[in-house]
């Protein structure tokens, strides 16, 4: 049975789900898969295609050194295994990491180790969504301040004359396709970023509650932008510190 809060992912990542039982046994079977892993030997590391780095002479292993340095074990013990490589629903969804069932699957080609390592601790994240729901949203205080700033975005946009969805949209909490795609074609994310300045911490965030929470979390971990947070999403920083006390 799928936990509440895959439920909420919705058509987008019904794709992955549907692939994952697949998707690990070709990987589990493949001889050319080169084994790396993370935290010592608790999470591997299996590289189904050439890892590329277009940017400098980054390496896998300086990857695994930015994401160890930035999490406690503690907070990555709902994954398993991570997997990196060109797979086919990465097309499909139009996206470059996932997450699901304990499983991180990661595109092969970034453009160094921080780009990547920001992939795999977004994705992290949402492993610790899964594992933690009720610590996180279950007083409903998260998604309050989630869909307070998002009725500030109705109005930004409306005073600026940006093309409009109905505000419906804006006062769902869930990932939504196809205000996913308003927000990416109609109001495109240079204006984006304008308005979200000081709202969200960074414009993706305002898609979902779930991307609410993985940006925060990749902020307050590793990037270590905690009075940035703090300032911009006070409940949100709280919750995620309350998180990282737990250990």
């Amino acid at each position: 049975m799928m936990s509440k809060l895959v439920e909420r992912l919705g058509k987008k990542s019904s794709k992955i789900m549907s692939k994952s039982d697949y998707i690990r046994e070709s990987l589990n079977r493949s001889k050319s898969l080169n084994h790396h892993s993370l935290f010592g030997s608790r999470i591997p590391v299996h590289i189904k295609d050439e890892l590329i780095f277009t940017d400098d002479k980054s390496t896998l292993q300086d990857v695994i050194q930015i994401v160890q340095n930035s999490l406690p074990y503690f907070l990555v013990s709902n994954v398993d295994v991570i997997y990196v490589g060109d797979f086919s629903f990465f097309q499909e969804r139009n996206t470059n990491a996932a997450y699901e069932e304990g499983a991180i699957y990661v595109i092969n080609v970034q453009n160094n180790a921080a780009d990547m390592a920001d992939d795999i601790v977004h994705e992290i994240a949402h492993s610790v969504e899964e594992k933690y729901y009720e610590q996180i949203y279950g007083d409903g205080r998260v998604e309050q301040e989630f869909l307070g700033k998002r009725n500030k975005l109705y109005q930004i946009l409306k005073a600026y004359e940006e093309p409009l969805m109905d505000f419906i949209y804006f006062q769902n909490p869930d990932y939504n396709e196809d205000f996913d795609e308003y927000l990416y074609t109609q109001v495109g994310y240079p204006a984006l970023s304008a308005y979200a300045n000081g709202l969200f911490y960074s414009p993706y965030a305002s898609t979902s509650i779930r991307e609410y929470f993985a940006r925060g979390f990749e902020a307050y971990f590793l990037h270590k932008d905690l009075k940035t947070l703090a300032n911009i999403s006070p409940i949100l920083y709280n919750r995620i510190e309350t998180l990282a006390d737990m250990e």
